[in-house]
């Protein structure tokens, strides 16, 4: 957690060069009693790292993405559970055989330079990521996609390369004007001096690739415009975020360090946590020669001590989660821990299956007399062999004996691949549109194969109706919680670590650290001094 600080009188000058206060109409009057009044100000600042290129189609900048969020609109966005919500889009059909999706454009809809967005914008964009490739982080957005078509300017169908394979859900990426590009070819390079043109809620005011983004709202915006603006600092190298927030610097950013707390509660800062797209988890040898039966996975469940490794293992950041899909995805309820800690129903299914312990040594042998040694597989993730750890202990108190195996991710991918284990502490960063296909499909970790349950998942990433989506998404649960392919420990959290001068409604999502900043405003107590 030892970060290099980085110049204060650098952002100091570029916060005196960019920010600014409004008029005496905004002054907002403090508490009297000591002689105080504030200053409202527009600017709200942001310190970002030092990024390749703005450019969406290509970069890998995790700023970029969320930044596009702000200059971009896709053809739909993600409400709080993820379920897609009309942007571009102001209507939409869907075929008989769920492989083709017909969308009606916003008629209002333009980008930034006044010019109308149109069902060419949409064909367009959708090929220049196919046309990037695994270069753009949007390649799996649209690698389901067989084809996009323009009916007429304000209607493009787009058919999907089969039913299961993609839903409306993956139709968040950026939409790009096309008269600006004419071909794939212009968006292909990572141009460090890159400025985007976008239909979103903000505009680029002003862009120097070594020091400062300012954005400003973007008056042809056909939603709800922004009254503000966005000055996002650059800085280079490893910068103390944390001093820059609490000296007012900084306005907002996004903590993920697992032991933050620390930190945080060392300065006067706000924070807003909010879930972010990390699950971890406890995966199970389904081919195992212990763990193939289920009964076996739900007594080991039982026996681990979730609490105790949430708290000690990561800090209490974070939240139990009742599956691997985000917690109450498609308004499913999220009923946490399935398998709450209980040594005597673990001993109870273990005594069911024959396990004791016949030679009186404290440990339990299978109902065939032989020694049971329970492999715990963990990569060198410090937080991941904490957790092993507790498992082990938790293990050892209902009489199985353990073994860890602690190596390097390439030798653990290896043990994974060959099944040489029989619980792994694993995890998984998922994409926003939620596919769990590759948890079950032919080739997992786990060794999992369950017809039913693949069939679920190809319906949740189908263009369904979103209660239909919702109904597969709790048989799926249902499934796997019966089942117990993977135990989830839990849902990681983030943290919003915000200024004391930042007003607003802040609701920040893992895929939109941004959501409501249009109305975000600062506002500095100026201290009077009596004549």
């Amino acid at each position: 957690m030892h970060k290099k600080l980085i110049s204060i009188l650098l952002i100091l000058a570029m916060l005196f060069a960019f920010s600014g206060c409004t008029s005496v109409k905004d002054i907002i009057t403090g508490d009297n009693s000591d002689n105080a009044t504030y200053k409202k100000s527009s600017t709200v600042n942001f310190a970002i790292s030092n990024i390749k290129t703005l450019n969406p189609v290509v970069s890998h900048d995790e700023d970029t993405y969320y930044i596009s969020k702000l200059i971009y609109q896709g053809l739909f966005s993600l409400d709080k559970n993820l379920i897609p919500q009309n942007d571009l889009a102001r209507d939409y059909t869907v075929s008989k055989n769920k492989k083709t999706v017909t969308i009606t454009l916003d008629s209002n809809a333009r980008f930034s330079d006044g010019e109308k967005v149109t069902a060419s914008d949409v064909v367009f964009s959708v090929n220049a990521y196919k046309h990037a490739g695994s270069k753009s982080i949007y390649s799996s957005y649209v690698s389901c996609i067989a084809s996009a078509a323009a009916k007429d300017s304000s209607t493009v169908k787009i058919t999907f390369t089969g039913a299961g394979e993609g839903g409306i859900n993956r139709l968040v990426f950026p939409i790009l004007p096309e008269h600006k590009y004419h071909s794939y070819a212009a968006l292909s390079d990572s141009d460090e001096n890159f400025r985007p043109l976008g239909s979103g809620m903000y505009r680029v005011a002003k862009y120097d690739s070594s020091r400062t983004l300012i954005l400003k709202p973007n008056d042809e915006y056909s939603g709800q415009k922004a009254d503000n603006r966005l000055v996002f600092n650059i800085y280079h190298g490893n910068a103390d975020i944390m001093n820059l927030t609490d000296g007012n610097l900084v306005s907002f950013s996004v903590n993920k360090d697992t032991e933050r707390q620390t930190e945080i509660g060392s300065k006067n800062l706000k924070t807003t946590d909010f879930l972010s797209n990390e699950v971890e988890y406890v995966g199970f040898n389904c081919k195992g020669q212990i763990t193939s039966d289920k009964s076996i996975r739900q007594a080991i469940a039982y026996a681990i001590d979730l609490n105790s490794i949430i708290s000690k293992a990561y800090f209490s950041c974070g939240v139990k989660t009742d599956s691997l899909y985000y917690p109450e995805f498609y308004g499913t309820e999220n009923k946490g821990d399935m398998y709450s800690l209980s040594r005597k129903k673990s001993k109870d299914i273990l005594d069911k299956a024959g396990f004791k312990d016949v030679n009186k040594d404290g440990y339990l042998e299978n109902s065939e007399g032989r020694a049971v040694t329970v492999r715990i597989l963990v990569n060198n993730s410090k937080t991941r062999k904490s957790a092993a750890d507790i498992i082990a202990e938790s293990l050892e108190k209902i009489s199985l004996k353990t073994q860890i195996i602690s190596c390097s991710q390439q030798q653990y991918r290896s043990y994974l691949k060959s099944g040489r284990y029989d619980i792994y502490v694993g995890g998984a960063r998922i994409s926003e549109y939620y596919d769990l296909t590759p948890f079950i499909a032919s080739g997992n970790f786990a060794g999992y194969e369950n017809p039913k349950a693949l069939s679920l998942a190809a319906d949740v990433n189908t263009p369904n109706k979103e209660e239909d989506i919702k109904a597969s998404v709790e048989a799926l649960k249902k499934i796997l919680n019966d089942e117990l392919p993977y135990y989830p420990i839990l849902y990681k959290i983030y943290s919003a670590v915000v200024s004391n001068e930042l007003t607003g409604d802040l609701a920040p999502m893992f895929c939109n650290y941004y959501v409501n900043c249009g109305k975000w405003y600062s506002s500095y107590k100026i201290t009077n001094t009596e004549e």
